[in-house]
This record gives C-alpha cells, sequence and structure tokens, in this order.
C-alpha cells in the first residue's frame, strides 16, 4: 500500500516538472544583421529590430525608422523567414510594431507584434504583445 502511494506521487511529480519545462516548438523570430553577426545574442543591443529581439531596446532609438528582412533557405523553402517593422520616438517613449512569417503553403507561422519601450536613466523598459497565427495544411 505504502509503495503504491509512493508511485503515484513520483509520478504527479514528474508530470508536473515535464509540465514546466516542456516548451512549444516556434520559429525563432530573432531577426536583424547585428543580432545574426552575434549568434542571436540580441538582449544588449538597441536598434530598429528591437521589436522582435529585445522590447527594452525599443526605448533607445531616437528617429523613425522601418526596416525589412527576408531570409532564404533555397535547399528547404519551407524555412524561409520574413519580417518587417516600423518604429517611432513620441514625447512618452517609443513605439514598435512589426509583422513576422515563417513558412510556405503547407506550413506557416505568422507574428503581428506591438510594443513600447521607454528609457529611464540608464534602464530600458519595455511592454510587448504579440498575435501569433499558426497554419498547416493536411494532405489529403
Amino acid at each position: 500500500m505504502q509503495f503504491q502511494m509512493n508511485v503515484k506521487i513520483y509520478f504527479r511529480l514528474i508530470v508536473l516538472l515535464g509540465v514546466k519545462i516542456a516548451h512549444a516548438q516556434s520559429a525563432s523570430t530573432l531577426m536583424g544583421g547585428r543580432s545574426g553577426g552575434m549568434g542571436n545574442s540580441s538582449s544588449v543591443i538597441a536598434d530598429e529590430w528591437s521589436i522582435f529581439n529585445n522590447i527594452g531596446g525599443l526605448g533607445k532609438i531616437s528617429q523613425p525608422n522601418s526596416c525589412f528582412a527576408y531570409e532564404a533557405h533555397p535547399a528547404l523553402v519551407g524555412a524561409n523567414r520574413m519580417a518587417a517593422s516600423i518604429s517611432t520616438p513620441t514625447k512618452v517613449g517609443v513605439w514598435g510594431l512589426g509583422i513576422f512569417r515563417f513558412g510556405d503553403d503547407v506550413y506557416s507561422e505568422h507574428v503581428v507584434s506591438m510594443g513600447f519601450g521607454n528609457q529611464i536613466g540608464n534602464t530600458s523598459l519595455g511592454l510587448k504583445a504579440n498575435y501569433i497565427q499558426y497554419r498547416a495544411d493536411v494532405a489529403n
């Protein structure tokens, strides 16, 4: 009886830990040449791609800007990525909007991001909301 009780407790513990460390798989939305050149370690970069890479870095932008990127993989067309973003500073901070697409006609992911960043002293803070759409066609 005691053995059965211990097995149930261990099973529940394993399930809870498994749920805690399991992550969904999605395409990386990290974009930009500077970020890619640093192995996508973009937490210290504040540039026009901050809407995708580091939302807090958006607060350091001083001029309105827009950017567009397309990453092509000729050997695997379904892994192509494209993104566009626009950001503009205001009196209270910087607003940004970004659109990201990954995939092809069989499977694709679309992300629309809207964010706000502000710099207070040497600290940059940001807030971002994403709308994510997944699409997968099932072959007959």
